[in-house]
């Protein structure tokens, strides 16, 4: 297998991933990790990334660099559309708690009582 297949191959398994992680996060803060782990300076990706240096041939390397360039993009964007699909239904659900909450089900635990006389 020629050394472009491989890293393309690489490549692929590392979106896959990335995927996986974020469609495991639940909350903003599980997406914060998944952003350091992948996304951040010393991230997978951007690590991964860094393998365009090592290439001998300048060939491979002006192949590779439209595909990683691609990659890096589409992760980025990846990204932000599930951080704001995660960031609406949260929204949401709070609205929702909002709506439904029912007023009459409140029962203080407070008895004050009134400082005012009952009428007779």
């Amino acid at each position: 297998m020629g050394q472009v297949k491989k890293i393309v191959l690489d490549l692929n398994n590392l979106d896959k991933g990335f995927e996986k992680a974020l469609n495991l996060a639940k909350s903003l803060d599980d997406l914060e990790k998944v952003r350091v782990k992948f996304l951040a300076r010393s991230g997978e990706i951007t690590e991964f990334l860094k393998q365009i240096k090592n290439l001998k041939n300048n060939q491979d390397k002006a192949e590779l660099g439209p595909i990683f360039n691609k990659f890096k993009l589409s992760s980025i964007e990846k990204f932000n559309k599930f951080k704001l699909n995660l960031s609406d239904n949260k929204l949401n659900l709070s609205n929702n708690k909002k709506l439904n909450f029912d007023t009459s089900a409140y029962k203080s635990e407070n008895n004050f009582r009134s400082f005012h006389t009952p009428h007779s």
